[in-house]
């Protein structure tokens, strides 16, 4: 991949904006980050609130034109001839659901994750260094393309199938949510976390969400959350001198006492008392 072109731009305006173009051969990566905005493209309309992305492939006729008073937006004009992409079909399936993907998904966090790192790459000192950025862009938008082509067939794959089928395309969105809730949940462990919190991040039913969840992991939510609690706790116990007090803050519990009873219903014996038998256990492997 190497970039021609780029602009990230913001514009706060009541003013109508309009800009585009046509590139005989260069493909444009249009991400929008933030507003609202309508693309004219292989008479096209669509109208999209950001974060969205679209492509547009060489020697196509495109406008942007800005809807909402404030909106960002990154482009990026490359030239694609030896990289893998995305072909015109899936380009056109994908730009159409910019106007209607609403139901998140890992896929879909990740791609707007993608972007937006590749958004901070162009803010930071390293757009002095066209070759890295170029390195770096590619090998981001890689990903992007790999995540852009799983999200088009699994589109696609919906508006062909049966009821059946349709049965197998839930059950793997569903495994999606709860890859999601995963991630959350171990990247935000040591938060107070509520089951709103939870349905916020996957937008399903609670009781749906707790149901799934406990199908496919053989737990709640909160169960497998107090699991990834204890084994950071016991990480605490074993490799620092940190007090009982602090691990709570740590791991996330609200008060020492529930810990405590929590720790002692998992292992049977209080936290002090663990940490006091594993460093007496470690003691006497030393001096055998």
């Amino acid at each position: 991949m190497h970039i021609r072109k780029y602009g990230n731009i913001t514009f706060t305006s009541p003013q109508r904006y309009e800009s585009g173009g046509i590139h005989p051969y260069h493909h444009e990566i249009l991400y929008i980050s933030s507003g609202e905005v309508q693309l004219k493209w292989l008479n096209e309309v669509y109208e999209a609130k950001g974060p969205a992305l679209f492509f547009m492939t060489p020697n196509t006729p495109h406008q942007l034109i800005k809807i909402s008073t404030q909106y960002s937006f990154l482009f990026i004009e490359a030239d694609m001839e030896h990289d893998p992409f995305l072909s015109l079909s899936e380009i056109i399936h994908w730009n159409t659901l910019q106007s209607s993907m609403q139901s998140p998904s890992y896929a879909l966090a990740a791609v707007i994750q993608t972007m937006n790192i590749i958004r901070n790459h162009f803010e930071s000192e390293l757009v002095g260094q066209p070759q890295l950025m170029d390195q770096l862009v590619s090998a981001e938008m890689q990903k992007v393309v790999t995540l852009v082509r799983h999200l088009v067939s699994l589109s696609m794959y919906a508006s062909k199938t049966d009821k059946k089928d349709r049965t197998e395309l839930d059950r793997l969105k569903s495994e999606e949510a709860v890859d999601m809730l995963m991630h959350f949940l171990e990247s935000y462990y040591r938060e107070n976390i509520t089951l709103q919190d939870l349905t916020a991040q996957v937008h399903l039913n609670p009781s749906y969400l707790i149901r799934v969840f406990k199908q496919m992991k053989g737990m709640t939510p909160f169960q497998y959350l107090n699991n990834l609690r204890m084994n950071a706790a016991i990480s605490h116990l074993k490799m620092s001198d940190l007090s009982i007090q602090e691990i709570v803050k740590l791991t996330g519990y609200q008060s020492i006492h529930y810990f405590s009873r929590v720790f002692k219903n998992s292992y049977g014996v209080s936290p002090s008392q663990w940490r006091q038998q594993y460093r007496e256990s470690s003691e006497d492997h030393s001096k055998a």
